[in-house]
């Protein structure tokens, strides 16, 4: 195990650098500081399950953080540890974003605009009004922990977590590219590109649901375009080479294990337009929730608008519960089979939902469409083109009305509110 100087240890952090027995030792290591970097995490994928991981990120990192006196001051241009700390990114109610430089990352040579590249790292830093409060110190390890778990192409990867003279942060590979959002300002998507990052978001989507961990936060500034254009200015004409990010962790939860992020009875957590129904009406969020939120993005990516519309927050809520979403294929240029996958992904009842592990399955069959003719299911129950499931040209019932509309409205309203001021606590994109 590397040793650094006093109150620094690197490495896999299973045995404390200073005694024989693991965990001896963890109770007076407030304002130390403590690096969890590749060894760590390696180990931890591999050997520890979900609620193992977070508890041990628990027990080595809370006691870092001092329980009284300033914090740590974080600054741009400064050093932080052994980082040095460029622009800021980006922040939230609970964090702040960093471009930084890692020197133990890369070549370590001085020598070349490429080698310093490959130490750069997207820094992310409790904010100095929360960084010593408990409960923000819970579950900013706890997003630390979500997100550090899933290591995918297709989600932004955590390099390593720790703690800065009891500062906690964690870096994360910096993405040089641009939001989905911003590539929708510029108009829809048409079919093929689309169906290319869909297949790449879902494939994201399942590797984050195989650790039961659900995002509950997907939308159009929480994913990231990779391409030639945005990383070297420049592309070929007429190619579409994509690379997807999933970033932004801060409301995941491990849905079988985790209730700290449980919200009030009447509220909700994540942004209203992309919420499943079954959440807006007080049901726990489910990894099918997740589906939903990617069926309304989906919509969007082709119409060039989400499914629902409203003049307020309100209208856009009640209509994500109460209606129906219209034929995909009746707003966008598309298929009727890519309609068929999109339209099952927004089912009201998340027992009529596709999960990821189907939409994934028909996505490829769209994308083998045109080699085979058309697809044909009939060994395949959950996919959206078993004819048990929808026929073509059929459409799904309307979905039942809301009961006690004026009650419905009220909670609704509260809803929206609540919402609003709890977003305010999360963390940056």
């Amino acid at each position: 195990m590397a040793r650094g100087p006093p109150g620094i240890y690197r490495g896999a952090m299973f045995v404390d650098p200073d005694e024989d027995e693991p965990g001896a030792g963890l109770d007076d290591r407030a304002g130390s500081t403590i690096q969890l970097g590749a060894d760590f995490l390696a180990y931890a994928r591999t050997k520890l399950d979900a609620a193992g991981f977070k508890d041990e990120l628990q027990r080595r990192l809370e006691p870092t953080v001092p329980r009284r006196g300033r914090p740590r001051k974080v600054r741009p241009g400064a050093p932080f540890g052994k980082f040095e700390l460029g622009q800021r990114l980006g922040k939230g109610g609970m964090a702040v974003v960093y471009e930084a430089v890692d020197p133990e990352r890369g070549s370590g040579s001085d020598f070349g605009a490429s080698d310093r590249r490959e130490t750069r790292v997207a820094l992310k830093v409790m904010k100095d009004e929360i960084a010593t409060d408990p409960a923000y110190v819970r579950r900013f390890l706890r997003e630390a922990a979500n997100a550090a778990l899933i290591d995918h192409r297709n989600v932004v990867r955590v390099l390593e977590l720790g703690s800065v003279e009891g500062r906690l942060y964690f870096t994360m590979e910096l993405i040089e590219g641009e939001t989905l959002k911003d590539t929708l300002a510029r108009g829809p998507l048409d079919e093929e590109r689309g169906v290319q990052v869909l297949c790449q978001l879902v494939d994201g989507l399942l590797a984050a649901h195989a650790r039961g961990i659900g995002h509950r936060d997907l939308k159009p500034s929480n994913i990231m375009l990779v391409t030639a254009e945005t990383r070297y200015g420049m592309g070929i004409e007429g190619e579409f080479d994509v690379e997807v990010k999933i970033t932004d962790f801060g409301l995941a939860q491990q849905l079988e294990l985790d209730k700290s992020e449980e919200a009030p009875e009447g509220q909700f957590l994540g942004t209203a337009k992309y919420v499943a129904p079954e959440v807006i009406q007080g049901g726990a969020p489910t990894l099918k929730s997740d589906v939903f939120s990617l069926g309304i993005l989906a919509f969007q990516m082709f119409a060039g608008r989400a499914p629902f519309e409203g003049r307020s927050k309100l209208e856009l809520i009640a209509a994500n519960v109460g209606q129906t979403a219209p034929a995909l294929d009746g707003c966008a240029r598309v298929s009727r089979d890519l309609a068929r996958v999109v339209d099952a992904m927004l089912r009201k009842d998340p027992g009529e939902r596709p999960d990821a592990a189907a939409v994934r399955r028909d996505l490829g069959r769209l994308v083998r469409r045109e080699r085979r003719g058309p697809i044909v299911v009939d060994d395949d129950p959950s996919s959206a083109f078993h004819r048990a499931v929808a026929a073509p040209g059929r459409r799904s019932p309307p979905a039942a009305p809301l009961r006690a509309p004026a009650a419905a409205v009220l909670v609704l309203a509260l809803a929206a509110v609540v919402s609003a001021r709890r977003r305010a606590a999360t963390p940056p994109d």
